[in-house]
């Protein structure tokens, strides 16, 4: 008699393309994005930290990182301006000469803040998009697929994991996000003719899904750009959850001690 049960996974999870998605970008432009670094010419102590997360590792094609809805988008744009005390110390360690830097005549010297004039040079954006699947990275079966792929595993070896789970690939290693990336494209180039969008993902920062786009495999349509200011209600919810404040001018005396 015959074994019944469902056939054992082979291949990455896909799912389809959402009707429209979403992007914090510039107003002339939203959906594009500038050139991408190979990972190889990185020095080696920026390979884990510079780039976006699944950017290609070779940068054969550029990689557009959208969101499912606005308020995915207001969070990934924010989190760019979380302070890091590393980064603060170090600049002040720099900009000390003959008297202690002031942190109001600075903006370089503050941490989690935004300026408003900053924002007046993005727009929020959506568009639709080529009606292709996404390789879905969050979905067990991809991590499957992973674990059994020589060149997944080596890259997990260098990063110090064990196995592909939700917690590996949610993880802030670029090093070994972007090489999970380009085997990917690789295989939906050589398995799927290249009939694939780019990577579905969640966001590390809140319950969001992001799509992570390949350029050169889609068209973005009916694009439909709003200002980002900072009334913007899911720009105001994400700055109040991530600690940062927005402000008009930080030569205009003391820090607010509220975001806006």
């Amino acid at each position: 008699m015959a074994e019944l049960g469902l056939a054992a996974v082979t291949a990455p999870r896909l799912i389809g393309a959402p009707e429209r998605l979403w992007r914090i970008g510039r107003p002339e432009r939203p959906f594009h994005t500038g050139a991408q670094q190979r990972l190889d010419q990185l020095p080696e102590n920026q390979r884990s930290t510079v780039g976006g997360r699944w950017d290609d590792p070779q940068a054969r094609f550029l990689t557009i990182y959208t969101g499912e809805n606005r308020l995915a988008c207001a969070y990934e744009y924010a989190a760019h301006f979380r302070p890091s005390r590393d980064q603060i110390e170090q600049k002040i360690i720099q900009a000390t000469a003959d008297e202690p830097p002031d942190a109001g005549m600075d903006p370089d010297l503050l941490g989690g803040v935004i300026l408003e004039k900053d924002l007046a040079k993005r727009s929020l954006a959506s568009a639709t998009i080529t009606p292709l699947p996404f390789i879905d990275i969050a979905a067990t079966s991809t991590h499957t697929f992973l674990n059994r792929d020589d060149r997944a595993r080596a890259a997990l070896r260098r990063a110090s994991h064990s196995e592909f789970d939700r917690g590996v690939v949610m993880h802030a290693d670029r090093e070994l996000t972007r090489a999970v990336a380009g085997l990917l494209r690789d295989y939906a180039d050589e398995d799927l003719s290249g009939q694939v969008a780019g990577l579905s993902y969640e966001s590390r920062l809140a319950n969001h899904r992001c799509y992570a786009v390949w350029a050169d495999r889609i068209t973005f349509t009916d694009v439909q750009p709003w200002p980002l200011t900072a009334d913007t209600p899911e720009l105001q919810h994400a700055t109040h959850e991530l600690g940062i404040t927005i402000i008009a001018d930080t030569s205009l005396g003391p820090l607010p001690g509220i975001s806006r």
